[in-house]
C-alpha cells in the first residue's frame, strides 16, 4: 500500500483487489501466493471469467494493472507480457456528459449536502477524489465575482487553484449554514463535506466525519435515480461491476459537462488543464506561467482587440439553473454599465478641464493661437471643388490662350 498516496486511489487498489481474493477463493493473504505458475494460472483464470461476463477489455486491463503492483510490490516476477496478451482488445466508448437539463433534475431532487456538490464539480471539473480531501479553509472567497477560489489537494505534490460559479458558492453556503444551524462549530480545518448524522437527535454533528468518494458514488447515484435519469441496477456481488453500461458516467459526466462547455465557448484548454489539476502538455508544463488572476479575468491582445476570455467570462454556462444563470447575466451587464458609465465621466472630466484651460489663457495668446492654428479639416467651404491636375492643366491652356 506505500506505493499509492492518495486515498481516493488506495480505496479503488482495495475494492479490485478483493475482486481478486473471491475469484481465487482465498481465505488468508498467503492463499494469494506460492508458485509462479500457479499465481498465473489464477490471474489467467480470473481474466477468463471476466471475459465471459462480457466486462469491457478496458475495465479488464485496469484491474489486473492492479494485480501487477500488488505483485510487484511483493517482488514476485510473474510473465506479464504473456498475460496481458489475453487481455481483450480495449475499444474505448464514447458516452456523453450530463446536459444541463439533465442536472437540473438532479438538483431538484438532492439533499441540501448534493445540492453543493453537484454545482460544485459542474464548476470545477474537480474529480471525486479531490473532494473528501477539502477543508473549509480551501475555499477563499473572491467578493468581486460572488465565486470561491479553491486550493484542491493542499500541501500535496498534486495541489492546483481553480474555481466555483456563483450558484456552487451560494449552495455551498447554504449548506454549511445548515451544518452551523444544527451545532457543528465549522472552523478552517473542518470538512468541506461531512457524512450525514442524526439531524433529530443531534447525535454526531460535532463529530464531523470526512465523506468518501465511495459515500459519494452512492449518494449522487440515488439522485440520479430519484431523478429518473437512470434505473437502477441490482448486481449480485462486486465482480459484477463494470458490465453495465449507461450513456453518461456517474461523475465523470459531469466533468464531461464542465469541458465541454468551456471549450465550446472558447476557452483556453491550457487554463482549463491548469484548472482540472491535469499536467501541462510537452514543455508547457515546466515554462508556461501566466500572471496572477490571467485565468480567471482572461487576457487582450497589444491593441486590444482581441481577447481571450477567463473563467469569470464564461463562467454563467456552467450555472445549472436557468434562473441563477440570468442573475449572474444581469450582474455581468450591470458591470458593463457600469464601467461604460465610468468612462464617460472621465471624458466629461477632461472636457471641463480642457474649458478651464483654456479661461486660464492670456487673451493676447488666445488671439495668436487662433491666428496660427491649423484649420479644422472638419470645417470649411465643403461645396468648392478640389483642384486636380486636369483642372490646373485647362487653367494654364486658357491663360496661354489669353
Amino acid at each position: 500500500m506505500g506505493a499509492i498516496h492518495e486515498s481516493a486511489t488506495r480505496e479503488a487498489y482495495l475494492a479490485v483487489l478483493q475482486l481478486f481474493i473471491e475469484s481465487a477463493n482465498a481465505k488468508k493473504a498467503k492463499d494469494l501466493f506460492g508458485s509462479t505458475i500457479s499465481i498465473e494460472k489464477r490471474i489467467e483464470k480470473w481474466i477468463d471469467d471476466m471475459k465471459t461476463r462480457g466486462v469491457r477489455g478496458t475495465t479488464i486491463k485496469t484491474r489486473v494493472d492492479v494485480i501487477k503492483l500488488f505483485y510487484d510490490m511483493n517482488r514476485i516476477a510473474i510473465a506479464w507480457k504473456i498475460i496481458f496478451k489475453m487481455v481483450p482488445k480495449q475499444v474505448r466508448l464514447k458516452d456523453q456528459g450530463w446536459s444541463r437539463e439533465q442536472l437540473q433534475k438532479m438538483l431538484t431532487t438532492a439533499k441540501i449536502r448534493e445540492q453543493a456538490l453537484i454545482p460544485l464539480m459542474a464548476s470545477t471539473g474537480m474529480r471525486k477524489g479531490a473532494v473528501p480531501p477539502l477543508n473549509f479553509g480551501d475555499f477563499i472567497p473572491r467578493d468581486e465575482w460572488k465565486i470561491f477560489e479553491i486550493i484542491a489537494y493542499r500541501g500535496e505534490s498534486e495541489e492546483y487553484h481553480t474555481y466555483c460559479s456563483p450558484e456552487a458558492k451560494a449552495k455551498m453556503e447554504i449548506y454549511w449554514d445548515f451544518r452551523r444551524t444544527h451545532g457543528e462549530k465549522i472552523t478552517p480545518d473542518s470538512p468541506a463535506f461531512r457524512l450525514e448524522w442524526d439531524v433529530e437527535n443531534g447525535n454526531g454533528v460535532d463529530t464531523p466525519q470526512r465523506i468518501t468518494t465511495v459515500t459519494i458514488d452512492a449518494a449522487v447515484k440515488q439522485v440520479v435515480v430519484d431523478a429518473g435519469l437512470r434505473t437502477p441496477v441490482k448486481v449480485k456481488s462486486l465482480a459484477h461491476a463494470g458490465m453495465v453500461r449507461h450513456p453518461q458516467k456517474l461523475l465523470h459526466g459531469i466533468r464531461k459537462f464542465f469541458e465541454t462547455v468551456l471549450l465550446d465557448a472558447g476557452f483556453d484548454d491550457n487554463w482549463l488543464d491548469m484548472i482540472e489539476g491535469h499536467k501541462l502538455k510537452g514543455l508547457r508544463e515546466n515554462y508556461y506561467r501566466p500572471k496572477d488572476d490571467t485565468v480567471l479575468v482572461g487576457v487582450a491582445s497589444a491593441d486590444g482587440k482581441i481577447r481571450k476570455p477567463g473563467y469569470v467570462d464564461l463562467m454563467r454556462e456552467l450555472v445549472i439553473n436557468d434562473e441563477e444563470r440570468a442573475k449572474v447575466q444581469v450582474k455581468e451587464l450591470q458591470k458593463k454599465l457600469v464601467g461604460e458609465e465610468h468612462i464617460m465621466k472621465e471624458i466629461e472630466s477632461l472636457k471641463r478641464h480642457n474649458r478651464r484651460l483654456e479661461g486660464l489663457l492670456d487673451p493676447d495668446l488666445k488671439k495668436a493661437t487662433k491666428q496660427f492654428s491649423v484649420e479644422d479639416p472638419l470645417q470649411g467651404n465643403f461645396g468648392a471643388p478640389r483642384p486636380t491636375e486636369e483642372n490646373n492643366e485647362e487653367d494654364a491652356s486658357d491663360s496661354r490662350s489669353n
